[in-house]
């Protein structure tokens, strides 16, 4: 499959150029806007929104979800280590050091935009959601880092771990979680951190293992504390749910970038991983259960600890 997908590469090419020949100021702020939604970065913050202002166990599952697609998609990149994008012609407005194929961005963007709408069951949330999906795709051709079959294996494969997701996971691992005590919960995160770690690609960045594993290290901590010790509430007023956006964020970014000296430091490699996965661990573990026991304290969410 990866020769039948490089030899599309000059028909993308010829895609890419005749999209990139409509370019303007106003084209490449408005799709470098929609490519930065669709990263990690802008997915993980809306998930965050969902957690502390909407849903709580929608905000965890859509958590879950970003981590375990981008671990799939990292997979299947590495499986076929298609190259990027090369022609000299197409102007590549941010560039991309990971394989091609499939799109991460199509895949996480359609992953999470199609389990808020299966949560919600509503058809305007079907409906917003696949015109962001199509408008973060159509950026990552036009901003020249794919190629039209990247992003069509990206919504495959996208649609496909949703399906599986909705099925496995909110259907019978998640209710089974939930039956389990926090200390339970805690016990079987740590080894599925470490199975992560274990079963990522050798030929992928190795610091991204470290990153996802830690994420997944500080979910499954900082829900199982939350739920035992603060059981924070996401009823508000609009202002005290925004207040508690800007609060949490602020926590969370502080946290993150509290052990950024050490990583500027010449380490061991294995030392260095370890930094990176416990940075993550905390910053997940501080949006879960430390940024929602503040709101306690500020009186911008309602507690029962």
């Amino acid at each position: 499959m990866e020769s039948w997908l490089i030899s599309l590469q000059p028909w993308g090419a010829q895609v890419i150029l005749l999209i990139q020949a409509h370019r303007s100021g106003l084209f490449d702020a408005l799709f470098l806007a929609a490519s930065g939604l669709g990263s990690s970065y802008g997915l993980f913050a809306l998930s965050l929104l969902a957690y502390w202002c909407v849903d709580k166990r929608l905000g965890a599952n859509l958590w879950a979800t970003a981590i375990l697609s981008y671990y799939v998609n990292t997979w299947v990149k590495y499986l076929f280590q298609v190259p990027r994008p090369a022609d000299p012609r197409i102007a590549v407005l941010w560039p991309e050091a990971s394989p091609s194929f499939p799109s991460g961005h199509a895949q996480n963007s359609l992953v999470l935009a199609g389990y808020v709408a299966a949560w919600g069951r509503r058809a305007w949330l079907w409906a917003i959601g696949a015109v962001l999906v199509a408008l973060i795709a159509f950026s990552r051709v036009y901003i020249g880092v794919h190629y039209p079959q990247d992003i069509a294996g990206g919504a495959l494969l996208g649609a496909a771990f949703l399906g599986l997701y909705l099925w496995l996971g909110d259907g019978i691992v998640t209710p089974w979680l939930r039956r389990l005590p926090p200390a339970a919960v805690i016990g079987l995160a740590a080894p599925a951190a470490g199975l992560m770690l274990l079963l990522y690609p050798r030929a992928a960045a190795p610091n991204t293992a470290s990153q996802l594993a830690g994420l997944l290290l500080g979910l499954g901590v900082g829900v199982a504390l939350e739920k035992r010790y603060v059981r924070f509430s996401v009823a508000g007023a609009f202002q005290q749910r925004a207040l508690r956006f800007a609060v949490g964020i602020a926590l969370s970014l502080a946290i993150y970038a509290a052990p950024a000296p050490l990583l500027r430091l010449s380490l061991p490699a294995a030392a260095e991983l370890v930094i990176i996965l416990t940075r993550h661990a905390l910053f997940a573990c501080a949006a879960m259960v430390g940024a929602p026991w503040l709101f306690g304290r500020l009186r911008l969410a309602q507690v029962d600890s």
